[in-house]
């Protein structure tokens, strides 16, 4: 899918109205690989960044938990550029990685 339109995305979200769009999903990233075990169960983290056909970006975070009583979480948000595309996800390794895959730079430049 990376690299080509869809016909329709739409990124689910908690409190707040879904996101429905046309767009290419640039890169994903999870951490599901390292599982987290908390007293609520093993839980994970997907991270994806899209690029809506009119060149905005839509991000979204989903916090997964295995056990059934307890609901996953989503987040998302729709970014005018690349630096508040960076804000959203921070700079954990796990958003890194992302930013790696999409060739998103996000280091800080000094002179």
């Amino acid at each position: 899918m990376t690299g080509t339109y869809v016909k329709q995305t739409i990124v689910k979200r908690d409190g707040d109205r879904d996101i429905k769009f046309i767009g290419e999903l640039l890169a994903e990233a999870d951490n599901i690989d390292s599982l987290v075990y908390s007293n609520s169960g093993n839980s994970w983290t997907e991270l994806r960044l899209y690029r809506t056909k009119g060149g905005k970006y839509v991000c979204q975070r989903v916090e997964r938990n295995s056990w059934s009583n307890v609901q996953n979480e989503y987040e998302a948000c729709v970014c005018e550029d690349v630096d508040r595309v960076v804000d959203f996800f921070g700079h954990g390794p796990l958003a890194k990685e992302l930013f790696r895959a999409a060739e998103i730079s996000a280091v800080l430049e000094v002179e």
